[in-house]
């Protein structure tokens, strides 16, 4: 079997015409969001393709293509999307409230957890982004 020529011109065409929805979609998106986009990682151009769900490994967009995830949100989905066990723990959790500005039980038991099984972690403190985690630090 010969190796097929790559040319980014076609390569173009066919994402373009695998992916009218997502095109769509980015023409209204670039009507309300800076630049089209909020997540500036997931963007390339003409265009990046939308997610419409994700299960283990793959993620399918609005056009019903799938793809493998190699990105996996930064590497925060190690057990895949839509996980079984993950799922059913938060939707127990959801039955209980998902956001407090108070201490909760959950978060000093995965401390106890992390501190008891990482040496190096004498004491920790959860946050909600890394430019938090830095703040807090310094």
């Amino acid at each position: 079997m010969a190796a097929r020529e790559y040319s980014y011109t076609a390569e173009l065409e066919i994402y373009q015409r695998q992916n009218p929805r997502s095109a769509a979609r980015f023409a209204e998106a670039q009507e309300v969001l800076a630049g089209g986009n909020s997540r500036l990682t997931a963007y390339f151009a003409p265009f990046p393709f939308y997610v419409e769900r994700g299960e283990g490994c793959a993620i399918y967009d609005l056009d019903g293509n799938r793809r493998l995830d190699f990105y996996n949100n930064a590497t925060s989905l190690i057990l895949g999307h839509c996980n079984p066990q993950v799922t059913a723990a938060v939707m127990a959790q959801a039955t209980r409230g998902s956001a407090f500005a108070n201490p909760t039980g959950p978060e000093t038991e995965l401390a106890t957890l992390l501190t008891s099984t990482i040496p190096s972690v004498q004491r920790l403190r959860f946050t909600n982004s890394g430019t938090e985690s830095v703040m807090l630090a310094v």
